[in-house]
Parts: structure tokens; C-alpha cells; sequence
């Protein structure tokens, strides 16, 4: 399995910016870490979950391009820390099946 890892640190409205997802790049799944005070969460979708835009909706980086996107995540799309293994194995054993 390979990970696209994504760090984004919460903003002032609540919700973290995941930047600079590429669609070219080969990887199964986007593993987004979003870190806030005194916590951190995150998500996993497979890279067909991001691309159909099931993942949440894309928006591009470059006006006019489409080979970078960023995804927004408010903390009620996030996981706390510690469902991280349960997490992983869950769509690990997705996208082998």
C-alpha cells in the first residue's frame, strides 16, 4: 500500500486545509493528519474516493490547472488520534479486497 500523507494545522474557522493533492502521483490512499491545539485527527480515503470526489470536493491550487488540489476538512470529518490503527486496517483490507 502506498500513502499520500497530508499535514494541515487547524485555522481560525475550524478547519484544516490539506494542500497540494495530486492525482498523477501513484498512491491507493490519501492519509490526512490535521493537527490542533491540544489534539490531533485524521482521515483516510482511498485515491478513488478523493478523485470521485466522494472524499470530499477538490478545489484546485493553480486557477486553470488540475494537477493540484486541496481538500478542506471541518473537525466533525475527522477521526480522533486513536482510531488510527482500526482505521488503516479497515481501508488496507478495502483495497485489497
Amino acid at each position: 500500500m502506498a500513502y499520500e500523507i497530508k499535514t494541515a494545522s487547524e485555522d481560525v474557522s475550524g478547519s484544516f486545509q490539506f494542500n497540494h493533492i495530486r492525482l498523477h502521483r501513484p498512491y491507493d490512499a490519501v492519509l490526512c493528519l490535521g493537527i490542533g491545539p491540544g489534539d490531533v485527527l485524521f482521515n483516510a480515503w482511498s485515491k478513488a474516493d478523493i478523485a470521485t470526489s466522494k472524499a470530499g470536493h477538490l478545489v484546485t491550487m493553480d486557477k486553470g490547472s488540475s494537477a493540484t488540489f486541496k481538500l478542506t476538512k471541518r473537525r466533525d470529518a475527522l477521526r480522533p488520534i486513536d482510531e488510527f490503527e482500526d482505521c488503516i486496517l479497515e481501508l488496507t483490507s478495502d483495497l485489497l479486497s
